[in-house]
């Protein structure tokens, strides 16, 4: 039983590095994101510093919700760091509660079959797997045409 708990940590951190790589496919970070292509939350991530990732990450999430509103597509990709620190923190209700409120803007903001609300639906999907609630994730993984 332990070597499997071993094995599912391993293959939960594996899931989760690979969710850091995605980005957040069409969408153009927004100015309090960082300048280019990575934004200084996804650094800190990288660089394994969680604890400055997750106060960075609230903090850039909190003032663009103040200049853009609580449900403005242009919280995705904070959204999605967030969603990230939590699952590599292991806190899997809030990442799956960031991700949650991520597809609901995605899908208000550009339709189900849009990439960046597939996007937002894989996000949940590794949250639901580090869960171990397989049956929606695959269900979501469906919906957002993964493996197709």
């Amino acid at each position: 039983m332990k070597r499997f708990k071993k094995l599912s940590s391993k293959l939960s951190l594996s899931i989760v590095a690979f969710a850091i790589c995605l980005p957040v496919a069409g969408h153009a970070q927004p100015e309090w994101a960082g300048l280019g292509g990575r934004s200084k939350v996804t650094d800190l991530i990288a660089a394994g510093d969680f604890g400055q990732a997750l106060l960075l990450a609230k903090s850039q999430l909190a003032e663009a919700e103040a200049a853009r509103g609580s449900s403005h597509p242009d919280l995705l990709p904070i959204l999605h760091d967030l969603g990230t620190i939590y699952l590599v923190r292991q806190n899997v209700q809030m990442a799956e509660q960031t991700f949650r409120r991520s597809l609901d803007i995605a899908k208000q903001a550009f339709g189900g079959t849009d990439s960046r609300t597939k996007d937002a639906m894989k996000d949940l999907a590794t949250a639901l797997l580090m869960d171990q609630r397989f049956q929606e994730a695959q269900q979501l993984l469906q919906q957002a045409d993964v493996g197709r």
